[in-house]
């Protein structure tokens, strides 16, 4: 299964109500060798008290059309002779 990653943090709205912002920042799926998993970053988030918060989430069903890493398959993103 491959999922999301997704960058997290809270901030304030004008309001001043307690929001939370998730921005896509990557995909990780099993590892074509051994137990572990491939990561793939297309950015880096930035640290939020001094930490660097990323939840994994299975992806969201997307519209036909629509691409991206959740429309596209895990081949496309690893080479065939890649151990990972």
């Amino acid at each position: 299964m491959r999922y999301e990653l997704n960058a997290v943090r809270e901030y304030t709205d004008r309001n001043g109500e307690k929001k939370t912002a998730w921005n896509r920042v990557g995909i990780m799926f099993p590892a074509k060798q051994g137990d572990g998993f491939t990561i793939l970053l297309d950015a880096v988030p930035a640290p939020q008290d001094g930490q660097f918060k990323i939840i994994a989430r299975p992806p969201k069903q997307r519209e036909q059309g629509q691409t991206g890493y959740a429309a596209q398959s895990q081949a496309e993103y690893v080479a065939d002779d890649s151990p990972w």
